[in-house]
């Protein structure tokens, strides 16, 4: 299917609106397939400015879209799981990597709020980005907060991204620990890329509840040449941690069981906090400068 001109991409825009209103994931996502993901690939080719070759995938992005579309590996349902990956690390690399869980429901309106701190953080288990940071609980609009809840609770995650794996979690609302650095800030998010047991480069987010930035790095704490998203104005230098090797040895152990996966990590005052695993970061649509970094990472990654 031709779908290289506005009108077209219009059309099926229109037509997908329709499907992901009244179809349930699976219908939806086999008729994608009938068509040869056209949808996806627009998406895809929005992102990053190509279309992507899904028979012969070679950038990481092609790699990451097809292992999406067609890894059916039973451990992504789990890892993916903020809920049910606490065992898996747990069993891999132990119990004090985790972050402290306060709460667990699966009704907003079944959160205690007055056995919790003053500050804490609320994740949805099935879907990355759906968190909301409460540093005040006393100025906090619970109703608003559970209306929002609710909405996360009964929204189409994952379909237009066509994340099958997001449809067999149990759904579930966390609430957790908020963490701090020495600082009283909330800490830098390590997020390590493992291609076949190895660490390759590092992916450094701070501030990301303000103006959100990042820093990437190789396993030797040298700068990146290259950078993913659009160029990050107030990106700056990270001292490379003091048990930057400890973060390491997580990393590999928590990637065994997959060719690739990005394994999150926290550091706070030299103590190091999982955060989560990572199959297939931005869905397949990072925007890479330069653009033949895409390509180049790609050749770390064996399909």
């Amino acid at each position: 299917m031709l779908i290289n001109t506005r009108l077209t991409q219009k059309i099926l825009y229109k037509i997908d609106r329709v499907l992901l209103k009244f179809l349930k994931f699976w219908p939806y996502f086999y008729l994608q397939k009938l068509f040869n993901f056209p949808i996806a690939k627009l998406e895809f080719y929005k992102k990053v400015s190509y279309w992507p070759d899904l028979k012969n995938p070679k950038s990481f992005n092609e790699k990451v879209t097809y292992k999406k579309l067609h890894d059916r590996n039973p451990l992504l349902p789990i890892v993916a799981d903020k809920y049910r990956v606490r065992e898996y690390v747990r069993q891999l690399v132990g119990e004090q990597y985790l972050i402290p869980l306060l709460q667990i429901v699966e009704i907003p309106e079944k959160i205690s709020f007055e056995a919790l701190p003053d500050e804490f953080i609320i994740k949805a288990n099935f879907a990355s980005g759906l968190n909301i940071l409460i540093d005040n609980r006393y100025e906090t609009n619970q109703r608003e907060l559970k209306t929002q809840l609710s909405y996360w609770m009964n929204m189409k995650y994952g379909y237009r991204n066509l994340v099958w794996f997001a449809q067999e979690m149990p759904r579930k609302i966390l609430v957790e620990k908020l963490l701090r650095d020495r600082n009283g800030k909330i800490p830098y998010d390590y997020k390590f890329f493992v291609f076949h047991g190895e660490v390759k480069f590092i992916q450094v987010d701070f501030d990301r509840f303000g103006r959100h930035s990042r820093t990437l790095y190789d396993k030797e704490w040298k700068r990146a040449n290259f950078t993913i998203k659009e160029e990050l104005k107030n990106a700056q230098d990270i001292p490379k941690p003091s048990n930057f090797q400890e973060m390491l040895e997580i990393s590999r152990k928590l990637a065994e069981d997959f060719s690739f996966i990005r394994v999150d990590l926290y550091n706070c005052a030299n103590a190091v906090f999982f955060g989560e695993l990572t199959p297939f970061p931005t869905s397949g649509r990072a925007k890479f400068h330069p653009s033949n970094a895409d390509f180049e990472i790609g050749k770390l990654w064996r399909l």
